[in-house]
């Protein structure tokens, strides 16, 4: 199942940079597991040991262009990108599982 940028963007009701369409297949959320770049987002999570930001600038050599960032992240070194600004990413993470979960009838076990 895929989503719009747009579509999860609409989820997030969050504060958007979208430069150019995109289908999202796969949440990244370590820049090492990288297989699908095209229809990847991934999510800079910081943490006490690291700080998912770091890696976008990498990850779009790799041919990642959709992004979820803190809201002061600075995008304009990236014209060719798209992010979503929210004040916690690991937050936006849970809301976008949240809104997936919601288009099944399974039961949760």
């Amino acid at each position: 199942m895929s989503y719009t940028i747009e579509h999860i963007a609409g989820w997030l009701k969050t504060n958007s940079v979208i430069k150019k369409p995109a289908h999202i297949a796969h949440l990244l959320t370590d820049s090492r597991r990288l297989i699908y770049p095209e229809t990847s987002l991934f999510f800079a999570i910081t943490t006490g040991q690291n700080d998912g930001h770091l890696y976008v600038e990498e990850l779009m050599q790799r041919g990642v262009f959709n992004f979820v960032v803190k809201s002061n992240f600075d995008t304009r070194i990236f014209p060719d990108a798209n992010f979503l600004k929210v004040d916690d990413v690991l937050g936006a993470l849970q809301i976008i599982a949240s809104h997936h979960r919601a288009q099944f009838t399974y039961p949760v076990i």
